[in-house]
């Protein structure tokens, strides 16, 4: 899944070249969609017909793992070898 998330921002990136010129902000962003993504459709979908609970500690650490450890790095590769690509 992982594969495709990156696959998805580095298709997004190619076609708006502001994702490229701000990595850091839409770096962020992006991995903040992929966890509410995950957290309120995926997860879910996948526990169904259990219920899917979620402490705030491990929300809130899972948040900041996906922001700067998926969506930060996808978005600044992605800016570093688009800009490459295109020089």
């Amino acid at each position: 899944m992982s594969f495709g998330w990156a696959a998805l921002f580095v298709f997004a990136a190619s076609r708006v070249p502001r994702l490229v010129e701000r990595p850091l902000m839409y770096g962020l962003l992006f991995g903040a969609l992929v966890f509410f993504t995950m957290r309120l459709v995926i997860l879910p979908l996948s526990a169904f017909p259990y219920p899917v609970s979620f402490k705030p500690l491990a929300a809130g650490l899972d948040l900041l793992s996906h922001l700067f450890f998926f969506g930060l790095p996808i978005a600044l590769a992605a800016a570093k070898n688009l800009r490459r690509v295109s020089a």
